[in-house]
């Protein structure tokens, strides 16, 4: 096994030589070009664009998609007419997209020309014209009606044949068979026994004679091309491992892109493998004129796809888990689970790719329902197993981690156990598990043998969708991040660079200068949007893949009512049960995504703004405001609700608002107007009836206001609106430093402004701009009143910074006498 370097520092001093750099890059592109030579030998044929021409072709190939009557349809057979009703539908879309311009052309000039007058004769050219619109009008809306005809012929065939997909779906899932247990299961094995050999038989007669037609010259050179392309292949695993250490930079990208390649590899290796065996068996095909059976050239390219299949799986296992490299590692995994589990990718695509080809093989064969129940529940078992075993090791895994730090403890060594902590969904997740598998193993045991393999290939799928899902959104997000806003270089011993790094956090306004400068806000925020949109896109495909196996899409699925499909009706409100939890797993799913979103423009997208903390508290709150909005009107609009139902609701909100809401819907209006207008914001200092202190939350209906002695005051959002508001740190938010001086009229009052000013301007929390005055407010009585000013950096500072220079004013006073019934300087200590 070839160990990969991990960082630039494990790399040879000798690097591989130009020459051969170039050699293995040009064998890579040749291979490519190799691959995609097949794909542009035909070019197919175009498309016609009249749309006359379209809906004659649409017509022909709805005609032949419809099912002969009496046929029994295989799930090829249904699957094979959806396709076709999919592209009937698209052939139809296009004819209605071209025609309906200029139907509507055609209108707007028929009614420029305006109606015919009995009493006014027109001109010949007109009523040719008219005549000529009025035909082109007609000719194309029956043209739009035939389309329109078509398209209810196609959605009806659709329908039907998805209804047939789940009749037959739900058939296979409940048919009982012999269990393994049964003695009839074994009886009838050895019945079919004979029959099924033969069938075996014959086929391997004619893979042998298809294997024997193959000139010796074919073979060699289908060997000394197998050898060529493992060597290849090792030398691509080996230059694309240093070029991730080297020229990628440090961080997430260089681990994500290595991922990548390795899956891409790992598949390319057995696919195009398979693919040159099945090009030089079939190499005996002269004219087109086949050879051997269709059977059996079917099989054949079955068994490649499944082979790339296989290759596929082993690649994404190995590169998610990478038990060899950890520092390459994405998956927040443990070395020691990751080394239990490297066993798991390969061992997991040898069982996808033997259970997949052995019932492929006997569905081929034809072989007795016997022989195929035994087939399955063989695969069923493999897979079952695999699974089963490698839940244990991860069971196995966190009991040992336990011990061993216990042992250390024991030992005396110092150290304590280290206690693993298992998440609850982790736990939750294991136990689903468990119970699945043991669950798909009683299936078996009781004869529900296609219950068990479907349930299994559905896990096994899932694991594929989410891996993959998974593996994608982590290299566009650092795709985006590294590309668009690239983080501060890290060091690269360990291959991991910035990985553990928030994405975002280096381009933090208080990064130390050591950072490095931050990269620009807007890079930034681009690169999150648009890793953003680009992981839930990736998301929702994945969540299409995962329905996919299911013989339905997922408009399909949501259309499904079962027997509850008609519902209730109280007047012309219609109540439907299925309807209904479409609607509240809408709105809750809307909710939690609303939830998730403003989670991440508070914690990753907002601080990279330039905006304060009150604007980015007010703008998130307007999106959770606007988000539920419309989750509720999407949760309405899958409840059934028509624009009726919604305008008869609001007929009734808006009597029982004439009545007693008037209060609620006022502050909530005035909620709005805060967070748009934003005379207030969180984090000012207000002053309203009496209620002074720090704003620290604004919702639609009130705002909490925290006091000096750390009370909240909660107030209606119309009071701030409706009476006059004293926002202490609106604008500058500078604070005002004032106090009064009584001072005797005999004073040098030259003296002590001096000794003011000078205490002002020796103080660092008073600002030189605007600078600081004494001036002399007036006489009362026999003193004479000072009134000293200055500003500072904010109100809150004002109180304490004016207590100081209070301390300081009359030390300098009474240094100097000045101090009033003071009659000379104290004495020097």
């Amino acid at each position: 096994m070839t160990v990969f370097p991990t960082s630039p520092s494990s790399l040879p001093s000798r690097r591989a030589s130009p020459p051969l750099r170039r050699w293995l890059l040009c064998a890579l592109m040749l291979c490519a070009a190799a691959l995609a030579m097949p794909a542009f030998a035909q070019d197919p044929a175009p498309e016609p664009t009249d749309p006359a021409k379209l809906l004659d072709l649409a017509k022909a190939e709805l005609k032949a998609a419809q099912p002969k009557p009496g046929k029994e349809l295989t799930n090829e057979d249904l699957s094979d007419i959806k396709n076709k009703v999919e592209r009937v539908k698209s052939r139809i879309d296009q004819a209605r997209s071209a025609l309906q311009p200029k139907l509507d052309d055609a209108k707007n000039r028929l009614t420029q020309l305006g109606a015919t007058q009995a009493d006014v004769k027109e001109t010949p050219e007109v009523a040719q014209l008219r005549a000529q619109l009025g035909r082109e009008v007609a000719t194309i809306d029956g043209q739009m009606k035939v389309a329109n005809d078509l398209g209810g012929q196609a959605d009806s065939t659709l329908r039907n044949a998805n209804a047939a997909q789940r009749l037959q779906l739900s058939a296979r899932l409940g048919e009982r068979v012999p269990s393994l247990l049964q003695s009839g299961f074994w009886r009838a094995l050895g019945s079919d026994r004979a029959a099924d050999v033969e069938r075996a038989r014959v086929f391997g007669i004619e893979f042998g004679a298809l294997w024997s037609s193959v000139p010796a010259t074919a073979w060699a050179t289908f060997v000394a091309a197998v050898a060529a392309w493992l060597l290849l292949c090792l030398g691509a695993r080996r230059l694309t491992a240093r070029l991730c250490a080297t020229r990628i930079p440090p961080g997430r990208l260089r681990r994500s892109l290595f991922a990548v390649s390795e899956v891409i590899l790992r598949t390319l290796r057995p696919g195009l493998i398979a693919h040159g065996l099945v090009l030089t068996l079939t190499a005996s095909l002269v004219d087109g004129a086949p050879q051997g059976p269709d059977s059996l050239a079917q099989w054949l390219d079955t068994a490649e796809m499944i082979v790339w299949f296989g290759g596929f799986i082993a690649g994404l296992g190995a590169a998610l888990l990478m038990a060899r490299k950890p520092s390459w590692r994405l998956l927040p995994v443990p070395d020691v689970a990751a080394s239990r589990l490297a066993w798991l990718p390969r061992t997991l695509a040898a069982a996808v790719v033997l259970g997949w080809l052995s019932s492929r093989t006997a569905a081929t064969l034809d072989l007795s329902a016997s022989s195929s129940s035994a087939v399955q529940t063989l695969a069923s078992l493999t897979f079952v197993a695999v699974l089963g075993f490698a839940i244990a090791q991860l069971r196995r895994h966190a009991v040992g981690a336990t011990q061993d730090g216990a042992d250390l403890a024991d030992a005396g060594t110092g150290k304590s156990p280290e206690l693993t902590i298992r998440p609850l969904w982790l736990s939750v997740l294991r136990a689903v598990a468990w119970l699945t598998l043991v669950g798909a193993t009683l299936s078996l045991l009781i004869g529900f043998v296609s219950l068990a393999m479907f349930v299994l290939n559905q896990i096994v799928w899932a694991l594929i969708v989410i891996g993959g899902a998974y593996l994608l959104t982590v290299l566009v997000d650092d795709l985006f991040m590294t590309l668009l806003a690239p983080s501060p270089a890290a060091p690269s011993g360990d291959g991991k660079g910035s990985a553990g790094a928030k994405p975002g956090a280096s381009a933090s306004p208080t990064a130390s200068a050591d950072d490095g400068p931050a990269p620009p806000r807007t890079r930034e925020q681009t690169a999150l949007l648009l890793s953003a949109v680009c992981r839930l896109s990736i998301v929702f495909f994945a969540l299409l893949l995962l329905l996919a196996p299911y013989g339905e899409g997922p408009m399909d699925l949501v259309r499904r009512s079962g027997s509850l499909q008609d519902g209730i009706t109280v007047g012309t409100l219609q109540l439907n049960p299925i309807k209904l939890l479409q609607a509240l797993t809408v709105l809750f799913v809307g909710l939690g995504a609303v939830r998730l979103l403003k989670g991440w423009l508070t914690d990753s997208y907002m601080p990279t703004t330039r905006m304060d903390v009150g604007m980015r508290s007010s703008t998130t709150t307007l999106f959770g405001y606007i988000g539920t909005v419309v989750a509720i009107a999407a949760a309405l609009r899958a409840s059934g609700f028509s624009m009726q139902s919604v305008a008869w609701v609001a007929s009734a909100l808006s009597v029982g608002i004439g009545f007693g809401l008037q209060s609620i819907v006022q502050n909530f209006v005035s909620g709005l107007i805060l967070l748009a207008e934003r005379p207030v914001k969180v984090g000012d200092w207000v002053s309203l009836s009496g209620v002074e202190g720090d704003i620290r939350r604004i919702s639609v209906r009130a705002t909490e206001i925290q006091m000096g002695d750390r009370s909240t005051v909660i107030v209606p959002n119309s009071e701030f609106i409706t009476k006059i508001v004293r926002n202490v740190t609106y604008g500058e938010s500078l604070g005002m430093v004032q106090f009064k001086l009584p001072m005797p009229l005999a004073t040098d009052t030259d003296r002590v402004k001096a000794l003011v000013l000078e205490a002002f301007q020796a103080h660092g929390g008073v600002l030189a701009t605007p600078a600081p005055n004494v001036q002399l407010d007036g006489v009362d009585g026999t003193n004479l009143i000072l009134n000293a000013s200055g500003f500072v950096n904010s109100p809150r500072a004002a109180y304490g910074i004016k207590s100081e220079l209070l301390f300081a004013v009359l030390s300098r006073l009474r240094a100097e006498g000045l101090l009033p019934g003071q009659t000379s300087p104290p004495a020097p200590v």
